[in-house]
């Protein structure tokens, strides 16, 4: 009779390949996690006089002050996010046709200011679009009918966002930079 039955081989050969893997996983881990082993300093100084082993001089570390001042540097640096209003603005103009606008908005602030206008915005989008839809519903028909005016009616958008939000140019804050419509549909 063998010693081994037909029914264990498989599971004996699958163990001794594990086992062997496992070693050589284990040994690889040992030897790249030991510390490196102490140099020659004999072996150093002829390298050195030869001009095959060059001594590196350590970087300068930044000290604390310097990292003060690189982080508050990177957090004042003015960044770009954007605001986009989930339902697009629909209101009748004097003339009686309807317009839809899907509008978002830009400001440019430092990281830590963006985040929190941002979030201000939002919260209070009830009333912005409340704002924009009454000033939509003051302008003329005609001052859709050119591409330039396109423009006038974002910088307006903007000003009548800013103005509620309190925000006047030349004050220091910055609210909305741009406006953008993203889509028109006149009808």
């Amino acid at each position: 009779m063998a010693l081994l039955g037909p029914h264990l081989i498989v599971p004996a050969i699958t163990t001794g390949v594990v086992a062997v893997v496992s070693g050589i996983f284990y040994l690889g881990t040992v030897s790249l996690s030991s510390p490196p082993e102490a140099t020659d300093p004999i072996l150093e100084e002829r390298l050195k006089a030869t001009g095959l082993l060059t001594k590196k001089e350590p970087e300068p570390e930044l000290e604390i002050d310097d990292e003060k001042s690189l982080l508050e540097t990177t957090m004042s640096e003015p960044v770009h996010r954007y605001f986009t209003f989930p339902n697009p603005f629909l209101t009748n103009l004097q003339t009686g046709q309807t317009i839809t606008l899907e509008l978002a908005l830009l400001t440019t602030q430092p990281s830590n200011e963006a985040e929190s206008f941002i979030e201000a915005v939002s919260g209070f989008r009830p009333v912005l679009r409340s704002e924009i839809l009454a000033y939509l519903s003051t302008v003329p028909f005609n001052r859709f009918s050119h591409p330039k005016i396109r423009h006038e009616l974002e910088d307006e958008i903007r000003d009548t966002i800013n103005r509620y939000l309190m925000i006047i140019e030349g004050d220091g804050k910055s609210g909305v930079a741009d406006v953008y419509i993203q889509k028109m549909v006149l009808s």
